[in-house]
């Protein structure tokens, strides 16, 4: 049985009075923040302040565990152990990455992304979706092409909306993090994943919505592993056939760690090298600034010359 418990405590009027709804579920209820399913308006991306939070059941490398979840104004999720002691609570704390994810609220939804996910293996008609989270009438399905699906029970249709609400907005907010940031730089990023994408033979730019630059990145190195998995190396696993689905999705998200954990360690390493070479940039523009300057006034005034001479003409 799902279980889900107001995550303020005391009186259910002060709690509105701090801007927060409740989602009643007979005994049970999650909060969120009034702000966050106003129509027509925009969340307040404020951190630290509350949106949803709640006790949740939930389900995540297979076993199932009551978390405290809660998503605050700048669309962090965070899930924590509510049975280890509060003083320690965040040695216990989990974020929840929802970057290129999908979000559904039915087993039904849930296994066409399953069967969309394995289209591409061969003999994947024999596969078997590993066991889903389930059956109950109120959940929430976090799919990840790379991770292991992740699941909350909620208690009651209403409750059910608002975290899929949220869950989706955060999964939005947090996909789109460089197109948001309109930076130079970000967009230099996404134009070099393009190019680079483009040389390998794949134009759709779904990959281009997925998060920050490591997710980008790590979401195109598992393009180029891929087949290779897919042709060389799971054929090798002796796994019963029954169970060949499961062991599928056990190796992609090995695979996908070990990336993870690869390009971030690059990524770092690559920006510090570049931080340590923007002073000497820096000097080397500076130095030419005047000269820069001076060919730039000079070039203007030519062109200011010719289209004075050109109308004078007419």
């Amino acid at each position: 049985m799902c279980h889900t418990s107001g995550a303020p405590t005391g009186d259910p009027g002060l709690c509105h009075a701090r801007g927060l709804r409740r989602v009643r579920n007979g005994p049970y209820s999650s909060y969120f923040h009034a702000r966050a399913f106003s129509s027509g308006s925009q969340v307040d991306l404020l951190r630290g302040e509350k949106l949803l939070e709640g006790t949740l059941l939930q389900f995540q490398d297979q076993r199932w565990s009551e978390r405290r979840l809660l998503v605050t104004g700048d669309f962090l999720v965070e899930s924590s152990d509510i049975k280890e002691d509060p003083q320690n609570v965040h040695k216990n704390k989990t974020r929840l990455l929802l970057s290129s994810c999908d979000i559904c609220t039915s087993t039904q939804e849930y296994r066409l992304l399953w069967d969309r996910a394995m289209q591409e293996m061969p003999g994947a008609a024999d596969f078997e979706m590993p066991n889903s989270p389930g059956p109950f009438d109120y959940p929430v399905f976090i799919h990840h092409p790379y991770r292991p699906v992740i699941c909350i029970c909620t208690h009651s249709e209403d409750e059910q909306l608002a975290w899929l609400s949220v869950l989706r907005n955060a999964m939005r907010h947090h996909s789109t993090a460089i197109l948001r940031q309109n930076s130079f730089q970000g967009r230099a990023f996404l134009e070099a994943v393009r190019h680079y994408r483009q040389e390998k033979g794949r134009y759709d730019s779904g990959v281009l919505m997925l998060g920050s630059e490591e997710d980008v990145l790590s979401m195109v190195v598992m393009e180029d592993v891929l087949p290779g998995l897919r042709s060389q190396v799971f054929p090798r696993l002796r796994v019963a056939r029954n169970r060949r689905g499961a062991a599928w999705g056990l190796l992609l998200a090995e695979v996908f760690s070990l990336v993870c954990g690869e390009v971030s360690q690059e990524l770092h390493t690559l920006k510090e090298h570049e931080a340590q070479g923007h002073p000497l940039l820096d000097k080397q523009v500076r130095l030419n600034l005047d000269q820069i300057l001076t060919v730039q006034e000079h070039i203007t005034r030519k062109m200011r010359g010719k289209v004075a001479l050109r109308t004078w003409a007419q």
